[in-house]
């Protein structure tokens, strides 16, 4: 008997990405995706019946910044080019590792730098195994999966 394949746990940032389809790109390769979280303080927690997953609102970081999370935070800063700007995201960035997420889809280039660049390379090595993926990397990345039946 195959072991099932781990479902995929994505949080979006709301702010920069397309919820709409990164869920569409999510739904044509999980018949029983997770539930998706949301980044933004303005989406409300729904079930968006025109895409499965359900999806819940990221936990919001704690008010007072931890001594990890401080270690995180002076590490993922180094080289943002607007770093009281990218504070707030990489919170969240923070929360999403911190709660076992695999992929944080986000369109924002002043927090996470280019796709591919040194920075963006960095960031994800300080959230290993998860990922920082812009919209268009998370569609590439479920067309893998379609193709090759695996999360790459």
């Amino acid at each position: 008997m195959a072991t099932p394949t781990p479902k995929l746990k994505v949080t979006i940032d709301t702010d920069s990405a397309n919820v709409e389809r990164i869920l569409t790109a999510l739904g044509q390769v999980e018949s029983d995706p997770d539930t998706v979280a949301l980044t933004g303080q303005d989406v409300g927690v729904r079930a968006m019946s025109s895409y499965q997953p359900t999806t819940i609102a990221l936990s919001r970081p704690e008010p007072d910044v931890g001594a990890a999370e401080t270690a995180f935070l002076a590490a993922a800063l180094s080289g943002a080019s607007s770093p009281k700007q990218a504070r707030d995201k990489l919170r969240l960035l923070y929360v999403h590792r911190h709660e076992g997420r695999d992929v944080f889809v986000s369109d924002d280039v002043d927090t996470f730098d280019a796709p591919g660049s040194e920075r963006r390379q960095r960031l994800n090595g300080l959230v290993s195994p998860a990922r920082v993926r812009s919209t268009e990397e998370f569609e590439q990345y479920c067309r893998l999966r379609q193709t090759t039946g695996r999360w790459g």
